[in-house]
């Protein structure tokens, strides 16, 4: 069920809202960090699925919002860098077959920029929602300009 208490703030639901206006059942995360926006993405009835890609366990964040029993079926967290061109190979079947990708990973100016252009190069098994978290952070400014499909910045929505 519905946990408010361990998810403040807007942007959770701007995430929530773009998951289920865009029905969608798979959802790849990308630096999950704390886990807000993974626990109101899996609110969303039509989520069945989301594998969150990250470089820390989570329960190595003394104030994450994840619990043990929230791992299953149906969210699961793997420790992985999609930043390495052998990882992404590996990893590009579970990729392909999201409908929603939400990136929000470490903002270096390199890892997004790889990341997007390995994605981008991919044939999604149909079409994807990406959401790049912080477009207006210095480092993620040239990445957000530099994407070569339609966009739309909800930055006035939520972060």
């Amino acid at each position: 069920g519905s946990r408010p208490s361990r998810r403040p703030g807007q942007h959770y639901r701007v995430l929530a809202g773009l998951a289920r206006a865009w029905n969608a059942h798979r959802v790849v995360e990308v630096g999950t960090y704390l886990g807000g926006s993974a626990l109101a993405m899996l609110d969303v009835p039509s989520v069945e699925r989301l594998v969150t890609y990250d470089l820390v366990p989570w329960d190595q964040f003394p104030k994450s919002m994840f619990r043990a029993d929230d791992f299953g079926i149906r969210l699961e967290q793997w420790i992985r860098n999609l930043g390495e061109r052998e990882v992404f190979a590996v990893e590009r079947d579970e990729l392909v077959q999201a409908d929603m990708i939400f990136v929000d990973a470490s903002k270096d100016e390199e890892f997004e920029a790889k990341f997007l252009a390995a994605l981008f190069a991919t044939d999604p098994k149909s079409p994807q929602l990406i959401v790049l978290d912080d477009i207006r952070v210095l480092t993620m400014i040239r990445v957000w300009r530099d994407i070569p499909h339609d966009k739309f910045d909800l930055t006035s929505f939520g972060n």
